[in-house]
């Protein structure tokens, strides 16, 4: 990028219309689904929640795959990826109340049901199989829809704390997060005509991470977006999990997922958690 690139945009709205575009550069989408649902076929999972589901990649796909017998939920803080979510579920004709929690299930638009905010979790009953906050999503909390104060370790392992009590004994915690902290200036070309070009660089700030990508459409028009993450890794996310009653374990390569991000695969132990 140069230094005759556009301010960085704080439009959430603008973002998340992009947004899809980036998981297409950045992403082996199928390979992904696949290395996934086999995954939940492994845990003989029954009830998944997607915490933090954006766009519904990859839960959409998983809801519509009729070979899976698995109650798929979603929620997200953000209500400009949720309504691409809710875009999404209708081209694959998977209906949104369905993702809906029960306990979340109200009289309004059904969209509103997916709307929960990291500190209330815990409203959700001990009932999931598997527990899923994958894409980044975690070390993101509460600066996805903009802002610059990111949520200290603190706050992370409280978040943590709340996927954990909702999930059963034995159930499984899917949670990726950076293997390293910096990332350099990084170009995606177009998958097909008429696509976005990507650029997309994240840089070290004294208490935080500071991701920067530009979208460049096929007419040279570009936009930019700015987003702040907390400074964890995903040996830091691991390193915390035995505390809160998970089997100890490191992060993985997962087939299709970002070479930049460690994914942890969490088994919640059935006793109390490690001292």
């Amino acid at each position: 990028m140069t230094g005759h690139d556009p301010p960085p945009s704080s439009d959430a709205a603008a973002f998340a219309a992009h947004y899809e575009s980036y998981l297409d550069a950045v992403y082996n989408r199928p390979k992904l689904t696949a290395a996934i649902t086999e995954r939940v076929r492994r845990c003989e999972a029954r009830r998944l929640l997607d915490c933090s589901a954006g766009s519904g990649f990859p839960a959409l796909a998983l809801a519509a795959d009729d070979q899976l017998d698995v109650t798929i939920h979603c929620t997200d803080t953000s209500e400009e990826m949720l309504d691409v979510l809710a875009r999404r579920a209708k081209e694959l004709q998977v209906d949104l109340s369905d993702l809906a929690p029960e306990e979340l299930r109200g009289t309004g638009p059904a969209i509103r049901d997916l709307r929960l905010d990291w500190d209330d979790l815990d409203r959700l009953p001990p009932v999931y199989d598997c527990v899923m906050c994958r894409g980044n999503s975690l070390v993101y909390a509460n600066t996805w829809s903009g802002g610059d104060q990111v949520a200290d370790r603190r706050a992370i392992f409280r978040y943590l704390k709340k996927m954990a009590a909702i999930l059963r004994p034995g159930g499984i915690l899917h949670v990726d997060a950076p293997w390293n902290l910096a990332l350099p200036t990084s170009r995606y070309q177009p998958l097909s005509y008429g696509k976005n070009s990507i650029w997309e660089k994240v840089t070290i700030e004294p208490d935080r991470r500071h991701w920067l990508v530009t979208f460049r459409n096929p007419m040279g028009e570009t936009k930019s977006f700015e987003r702040y993450s907390t400074l964890l890794t995903a040996y830091d996310i691991a390193a915390m999990l035995p505390k809160l009653g998970f089997e100890p374990t490191r992060p993985i390569r997962l087939d299709g997922e970002r070479p930049t991000l460690g994914v942890i695969i969490a088994r919640k132990r059935h006793g109390p958690p490690a001292e």
